[in-house]
């Protein structure tokens, strides 16, 4: 196994790990651990290129520094990545040895579960180092959570946006139905709203119209849906300076990580174009409170801690309307405030 430490400016520590034997690919990204240790899921995914993988780890790293810091968490940010091959599948040994590369950090990184990974897999990663959470004894499957502090943020959405909190009145449309994606239909369904959906997994597709009534529309199709609020619960990037000026939707509240192209420059366009965008590193952080608090405190009052999400939410958005700012440099602007307030 090669572990090779690389200088990325403005990160605290940056690894490749290369080990032959297992085919394992990987990087390791710790943004900060002012907070306290870096905590970060594990992704895999079919990277096109060695250059694109770190790019993930780094973005998805410093995303996590804001999110624990936007939460009120005593955590740093750090992201993991494997390079996959869509033709071959997991196997323990390469699991394993990604257990050993996690070790190597002696706990400033701590991981966690993301696309690709599941909580069987972090049992694996496991056995070769204690630094994992979101075990089957621990909090497991934050999907449920996170959820959970994505529909809450949409009551605040729904306030702020469109002066009032009647799901029963508005639309949804959702951009992937995986774990964070069903679980959020679920919590619009309950409440009325009328949701379309799409996802590229027709097994996803398959599973959520069999437990509830939603419409489904092909994946390139959903953000054209002309609906109330989209929600981009899949992979980041998906909002650009090109499609941001056709957007029927006139709010933005998703799970997923990272869901504008150009951060600065869509926010902007954003907010320019009276479209409320609410955060994604604020508002999907319930996966991350869950893990914290069972995991780490070992408390189990994890719903009164989602509660920090839409409270947070709320300053977020005071403060963009009084300084005339997008909600997006808003947030960073907050987090980077607690960060040096650090004690």
């Amino acid at each position: 196994m090669q572990i090779k430490k690389l200088s990325i400016p403005n990160y605290e520590e940056v690894y490749q790990c290369i080990d032959k034997e297992s085919e394992l690919h990987a990087y390791i990204a710790v943004h900060s651990t002012r907070l306290g240790p870096s905590l970060g899921g594990v992704r895999m995914w079919n990277y096109e290129s060695e250059e694109e993988a770190l790019f993930d780890a780094l973005r998805l790293s410093k995303a996590m520094t804001y999110k624990a810091a936007s939460a009120g968490l005593k955590l740093g940010g750090g992201k993991a990545v494997i390079l996959g091959n869509p033709n071959k599948p997991k196997t323990e040994k390469m699991l394993r040895a990604m257990g050993k590369f996690i070790n190597s950090l002696e706990g400033r990184y701590l991981a966690a579960e993301d696309a690709r990974i599941t909580p069987d897999d972090i049992e694996i990663i496991r056995k070769e180092t204690p630094y994992v959470t979101g075990t089957h004894e621990g909090s497991g499957d934050p999907s449920p959570l996170t959820a959970e502090g994505v529909f809450k943020g949409m009551q605040v959405c729904l306030e702020t946006q469109l002066g009032q909190q009647d799901f029963s009145k508005i639309s949804a449309a959702i951009q992937g139905v995986g774990h964070v994606g069903s679980f959020l239909v679920e919590h619009l369904v309950h409440v009325g709203a009328k949701v379309t959906v799409a996802d590229v997994n027709e097994n996803n597709i398959k599973a959520i119209t069999e437990k509830f009534p939603v419409s489904v529309v092909a994946p390139e199709e959903i953000i054209h849906v002309k609906a109330d609020i989209f929600s981009p619960c899949a992979l980041g990037g998906v909002l650009t300076p090109h499609n941001i000026p056709n957007l029927p939707a006139s709010i933005i509240a998703g799970a997923s990580n990272n869901q504008l192209s150009d951060e600065e420059k869509c926010d902007f366009m954003l907010f320019k174009e009276n479209k409320l965008f609410a955060p994604d590193f604020v508002l999907n952080g319930g996966g991350l409170i869950n893990i914290y608090v069972i995991d780490i405190l070992k408390q189990d009052n994890v719903h009164e801690w989602i509660e920090h999400i839409p409270q947070t939410l709320k300053e977020i958005f005071v403060r963009s309307q009084k300084e005339n700012i997008p909600p997006g440099q808003a947030a960073n602007e907050l987090a980077e405030e607690r960060l040096k307030n650090v004690t």
